[in-house]
């Protein structure tokens, strides 16, 4: 038995007869148990939909406020890291970074990040960005390593960069400085270890391979002999690549052609892009065609050897599309690459590696 008490439906008051009917007094309460179901909920969903109709509004609002504030800071931080008189910056007299005169030895001491405004290295010091020696600078980062030489307490700056001076999420530290300024002096004084001497044959053309690859010199081994080139050929791999002893196209290859000759790439720095000058500096040629597993020679290539450019360079290179102003390796006059290497920018368009 369901049972509800007076006090109950006192806050339903409705008109109705004044009989002293026993349903007509309970009319009264049914409807207002009706009342209290079906419109009191209604009014309250009402109210629901109406908050969220203005949560989301203003929801929508801020993202739309916050997108064009975006958009804006976005705008003008692109069109300051793309200044063209950046390009410059790093060459500058006087230049935004000092040469470190010798090896560092035992005495280098990173003293850390010093942060400059308007993506110049040499522009207004911001020390509340300055950062430690050891956290990463990356793209959008100006300025330059402070360190100091332990013994002389000499201070240099070095490894000066704009807010193009590294690409994409490549990163680096003031740790790295010590490294970075020994380079360019410790190249200029490198001899690399002398490459196999071979007598006989001066002049070679060389591909550097790896399994997929194959196919493609394959087929330009191919073209190569239909055009009457007699040139000999050495093919660079790495064993853990290509298992050359297995592979049916080297093997067909070796079979059919006996100036094609394998060579195995041993040193283990020798890797992806690296095989390339590995494979024309180990050739036994003394005068090396390299060639990419893509290109496609359009006639017998032995002319080149004989062409003036040869004879008066010692050496011939291919334009590849890049260019600074349009290139995916970020070989531009803003990278850090001129420092490191000690050497001015070069505007000209990148060569291609493999022809």
């Amino acid at each position: 038995m369901l049972h509800q008490s007076r006090r109950d439906i006192l806050p339903v008051s409705l008109p109705g007869n004044c009989d002293n009917d026993d349903t007509n007094d309970m009319a009264p309460l049914m409807l207002g148990i009706n009342i209290n179901i079906n419109i009191r909920p209604e009014s309250s969903r009402s109210d629901w939909r109406k908050v969220g109709l203005g949560v989301v509004l203003a929801l929508v609002g801020l993202a739309s406020v916050g997108g064009i504030t975006y958009g804006v800071w976005y705008y003008r931080r692109e069109a300051m890291m793309m200044d063209p008189t950046l390009d410059t910056a790093l060459s500058s007299d006087p230049l935004p970074y000092d040469r470190v005169p010798a090896l560092w030895g035992d005495d280098f001491e990173c003293l850390g990040w010093r942060a400059t405004a308007g993506c110049d290295p040499g522009g207004e010091r911001t020390p509340q960005y300055d950062k430690t020696c050891d956290t990463a600078i990356g793209l959008g980062d100006a300025g330059f390593c402070e360190v100091r030489n332990r013994t002389s307490l000499q201070v240099y700056r070095v490894m000066a960069t704009t807010c193009r001076g590294v690409i994409g999420l490549k990163t680096f530290t003031c740790n790295m400085a010590e490294e970075f300024t020994d380079f360019s002096k410790q190249a200029a004084t490198y001899v690399h270890d002398p490459a196999p001497q071979f007598s006989g044959v001066r002049r070679g053309i060389v591909f550097s391979v790896f399994k997929k690859a194959l196919p493609g010199v394959f087929a330009i081994i191919k073209v190569l002999r239909s055009y009457g080139c007699t040139l000999p050929i050495e093919i660079f791999y790495r064993a853990d690549e290509l298992h050359a002893q297995s592979n049916v196209l080297v093997q067909a290859l070796l079979q059919s052609d006996p100036n094609v000759v394998l060579r195995e790439i041993t040193d283990p720095h020798a890797t992806k892009f690296r095989t390339k000058p590995y494979a024309v500096y180990h050739a036994s040629f003394d005068q090396v065609l390299l060639l990419d597993c893509d290109n496609v020679p359009l006639r017998d290539p032995t002319y080149l050897f004989d062409s003036p450019a040869f004879a008066t360079h010692s050496a011939i290179f291919w334009p590849d599309l890049w260019h600074p102003s349009h290139t995916i390796f970020s070989v531009q006059a803003q990278n850090l690459l001129w420092q490191y290497v000690d050497m001015p920018f070069w505007d000209v368009f990148e060569q291609e590696s493999g022809q």
